[in-house]
């Protein structure tokens, strides 16, 4: 119900970089082409042509983070020693805000094989107890 065939290929790499308390990690997530089972545009999308039936090229989504860890301390009560030992992350899936692929397989216009998600920032702080 609407893919033609599985993927066959898809993969997820990563490169992180790490100095001193820094760490950086840049992901590229592929997913190679496949056919859908459907090559009738709906009508709410006339003019669906290339999203319809055929083939869905292949794709390449790129994600990063940044994270840095404060250093432990101990000063007692005070705000800085809660602070600390904290992992501070920011991210970004989709960094380059590559448009979902569509299909219009009567269900959906979002293929259910990918992420309908454009960039998506985010912010996290992590830290142990």
């Amino acid at each position: 119900a609407g893919t033609g065939g599985p993927i066959r290929w898809r993969g997820r790499g990563s490169v992180t970089w790490l100095k001193n308390r820094w760490s950086t990690t840049v992901t590229g997530l592929y997913s190679g082409h496949y056919s859908t089972s459907t090559n009738a545009p709906t009508p709410a999308l006339l003019t669906a042509f290339p999203y319809d039936g055929g083939r869905i090229p292949a794709s390449l989504r790129y994600d990063f983070q940044v994270s840095y860890q404060v250093p432990a301390r101990n000063d007692g009560r005070s705000l800085r020693t809660w602070l600390s030992a904290a992992k501070y992350t920011f991210g970004a899936q989709n960094v380059l805000n590559e448009a979902p692929v569509l299909v219009s397989n009567g269900t959906s216009f979002y293929d259910r094989q990918g992420d309908p998600r454009m960039r998506f920032l985010y912010f996290q702080i992590a830290k142990d107890f």
